[in-house]
């Protein structure tokens, strides 16, 4: 089950219910139109997905490093409340799980920053193009060139494969 709601008041998530697992999540479409300021967003996406495009003021660990920046984050979070992010919600589950077994007021955020864009919630790019959130090729380690549209059958890269995942087919460059 998704959480609908925030607590009156409190400005936090509602955590009463969660999904089958057990976890407590939310989705986009239950946010209000600004985060409360005692809502950190995390960000555990990798970090050519962040760079892409991500949700202004957001907090950037990829999952990967979340055990040992943990303390970063707790302190980030303060005495407020952790909404947990990636592209469509698996990761952020594991890191949700990972957090709230930790004793961290967290909450998995359902269809992640795929929904999140769709949304239209804000969004920034390090690159200096227009911020994306689909750019990066889930079978490529590459983004999508500046300028490029995704593929509609993406074709599957070999490990050295340096071609753009997008229409353009562009050799990346070391980035």
């Amino acid at each position: 089950m998704v959480v609908d709601g925030w607590l009156d008041g409190a400005m936090s998530l509602n955590v009463s219910a969660s999904d089958p697992e057990g976890r407590p999540e939310t989705t986009v479409a239950s946010l209000p139109p600004k985060l409360p300021d005692e809502v950190t967003l995390l960000d555990v996406r990798e970090e050519h997905e962040w760079v892409a495009g991500h949700a202004p003021d957001a907090l950037h660990v990829p999952l990967g490093q979340l055990p040992d920046r943990q303390a970063e984050v707790v302190a980030a979070a303060g005495s407020g409340q952790l909404l947990v992010t990636c592209h469509l919600g698996g990761r952020s589950a594991r890191a949700t799980d990972f957090l709230v077994s930790s004793g961290v007021n967290a909450v998995n955020l359902a269809g992640g920053m795929q929904q999140w864009a769709a949304a239209g919630r804000p969004l920034v790019s390090e690159t200096g193009a227009a911020p994306q959130v689909d750019g990066a090729c889930r079978l490529s380690r590459w983004p999508l060139s500046p300028g490029c549209q995704p593929r509609a059958t993406p074709r599957r890269p070999s490990r050295a494969d340096s071609r753009c995942p997008g229409s353009c087919r562009r050799v990346h460059r070391d980035r």
